[in-house]
């Protein structure tokens, strides 16, 4: 139950991010939720859903995972820097919480603070080559940094790499890597107009 809310945390976390770079007006709507008849927090083979937040009970989470929740309430807050210093408390205590490291790099992305923003994903793929959330991550940075190419490269990483049972997540990537594509498109045929006319 400990590592469900770590990683919905996570997944919020990563959303919000997303959020702030999805605010074009010339975007299509991105997919809808799926709705749950019931409230069932298990699936078929009886592990806890990611995408229903469980109520946990504190006094069994470690101090590193009790700083994560911390800063993550902090972010989601806007209370920037103090979810530095929570995140980087927590990261004192485990070098190896990937989690801590992905949402400090979130936190540094979403201040423009890139070098950091990379340096914190670089580490969570140090620590585990295979986590989908840090090629996510750095797919989002890239976006902010309107670096194409290298977003569409961390996005479709992430989807070889991201569970089945995430297919929200899987159609909200799907769907930014076709806003990046369009856009592309459309800057190389603006360019190519621009050439045609010098000539």
């Amino acid at each position: 139950m400990k590592r469900a809310n770590i990683l919905y945390t996570s997944w919020v976390i990563i959303f919000l991010l997303s959020a702030l770079l999805s605010g074009c007006k010339d975007n299509p709507t991105p997919p809808k939720a799926p709705t749950q008849s019931n409230n069932s927090t298990t699936t078929q083979a009886g592990k806890v859903s990611l995408e229903t937040p469980t109520p946990v009970d504190t006094r069994k989470l470690t101090e590193v995972e009790v700083l994560y929740n911390k800063a993550g309430e902090l972010y989601l807050n806007k209370k920037l820097k103090e979810a530095i210093k929570t995140y980087s408390k927590a990261i004192e205590l485990d070098e190896r919480f990937i989690e801590a490291y992905l949402g400090r790099g979130s936190v540094y992305a979403v201040q423009l603070r890139f070098e950091e923003a990379f340096s914190d994903f670089d580490k969570a793929v140090e620590l585990n080559p295979k986590h989908p959330v840090a090629y996510y991550n750095k797919g989002l940075a890239y976006e902010l940094l309107d670096d194409k190419d290298k977003a569409i490269e961390f996005y479709n990483i992430f989807l070889e790499l991201a569970p089945e049972h995430k297919t929200l997540e899987i159609e909200k990537t799907k769907w930014r890597l076709d806003i990046i594509k369009r856009k592309k498109l459309k800057e190389e045929a603006e360019k190519k107009a621009e050439e045609a006319k010098k000539k």
